[in-house]
């Protein structure tokens, strides 16, 4: 496979290590890994139907081979020219094994993407949740420290809340708290962080202040 047993395994356990980096970490070693192991000049990996990236395109592929999971095609495999030597059907076999290998890992990579996103997600607002709030002022404020600039904090809460779930009933409520979080998200800064405390709390985190709210 131009690899040794070794170097193969370990490329592999790699590939399986990378999954937290998501879907697009794992296409990029996916490229790489096959271009050694197939010693092409180039190669193109595009994924479907999973909201994943495609790799950059490395010139017409002489041979394309679909990456499937659970009978699904999730994407396509496309190997460039190979100097010397033109490919055989051992090296379209060879290809096979990669692509079904791939399909599984790129799959896999996506389910961990969306778990990731559903555990720091909130259910209601589609905000960031408790927990990641938590994690990124952990980092910020760590930051901060470092390169000595200032973090500010706004938590709030809605006023008598309960009430519009008693008098409306819990969708409107849960209403209520997506137009609050979707409110302050569109008044704040792109990178300024919006999320949702727990019930009706709500934080907003700031920093990097400019004028004139510095």
């Amino acid at each position: 496979l131009g690899l040794g047993i070794d170097e193969h395994s370990a490329a592999l356990g790699d590939l399986l290590a990378d999954l937290e980096s998501g879907p697009t970490r794992v296409l990029e070693r996916i490229a790489d890994l096959l271009r050694t192991a197939m010693a092409c000049e180039s190669v193109s990996i595009s994924a479907e139907g999973a909201g994943l990236p495609n790799s950059p395109p490395g010139g017409d592929p002489v041979i394309v081979e679909p990456m499937e999971s659970g009978g699904l095609v999730v994407g396509r495999i496309g190997l460039g020219p190979r100097p010397g030597r033109p490919y055989t059907a051992a090296d379209v076999q060879k290809l096979r094994h990669y692509a079904t290998l791939a399909g599984h890992l790129v799959a896999a990579a996506s389910r961990h993407r969306n778990w990731r996103e559903l555990a720091m997600s909130d259910e209601v607002t589609g905000l960031p949740n408790r927990r990641y709030l938590i994690r990124f002022l952990t980092d910020l404020i760590e930051r901060a420290r470092r390169e000595q600039f200032r973090v500010s904090m706004l938590v709030f809460d809605i006023d008598n809340f309960k009430t519009y779930n008693d008098a409306y009933g819990h969708e409107v409520g849960d209403q209520v708290l997506r137009v609050t979080g979707e409110l302050f998200r569109r008044h704040t800064r792109e990178h300024d962080l919006v999320a949702r405390y727990g019930g009706d709390e709500f934080a907003v985190v700031f920093w990097d202040a400019e004028q004139p709210r510095v």
